[in-house]
C-alpha cells in the first residue's frame, strides 16, 4: 500500500520570502517531519534552550533549539553562528510512519492519528519564521 510518507523528499530547505530567514524541514528517523528556522546571531532568542523560549504557536510548540553544528542541519549549507529552533510532528495525535508500519493491518482500523505532510510542516515553519521575525522587531523597539 502506498502511503504519503513513502514518496517524495526527506529534506527541504528554503528562505522564507516574508522574513528572509532560512527554513528547514527534515523527515526524522521514524518518518515524521520536523521543522526548523535558523535564528540569526544577535536575535534575542539566539542561544536560548527551547524551554526558555516564549510560547510559540506552531505544531504542539517548539521542542528543539541547538546550534548549526548539530547533526540535524548537516547538508544545510548553513554557516556557523546560526541557532536553530524547531518542532516535531511525532506527538500524541500525530501519525508516526514507523509506528503505523509496525501496527500492520490493525493501523487501518484503529489509527485515528493524522499524518503531517510536508505542506503542513512548511506552513508551520513559515509561521515559526514569522514569530522569530516578530520577536526581533519587538526587541528593537
Amino acid at each position: 500500500m502506498n502511503h504519503p510518507w513513502t514518496t517524495g523528499l526527506d529534506r527541504d530547505q528554503w528562505t522564507d520570502k516574508h522574513t528572509g530567514l532560512l527554513c528547514l524541514a527534515v523527515r526524522g528517523p521514524l518518518g515524521a517531519w520536523c521543522g526548523y528556522v535558523a535564528v540569526p546571531t544577535g536575535h534575542p532568542w539566539h542561544g536560548l534552550a527551547f524551554h526558555d523560549l516564549p510560547r510559540i504557536d506552531v505544531h504542539k510548540g517548539v521542542n528543539y533549539a541547538a546550534d548549526g553544528d548539530e547533526d540535524i542541519t548537516s547538508g544545510a549549507g548553513q554557516p556557523d553562528g546560526r541557532w536553530w529552533i524547531g518542532f516535531s510532528c511525532d506527538h500524541i495525535g500525530d501519525l508516526v510512519p514507523a509506528s503505523y508500519e509496525r501496527m500492520g493491518e490493525l493501523a487501518q482500523v484503529m489509527c485515528e492519528d493524522t499524518y503531517r505532510d510536508l505542506g503542513y510542516v512548511r506552513r508551520e515553519i513559515n509561521a515559526l519564521a514569522e514569530a522569530v521575525r516578530d520577536a526581533a522587531v519587538e526587541a528593537a523597539r
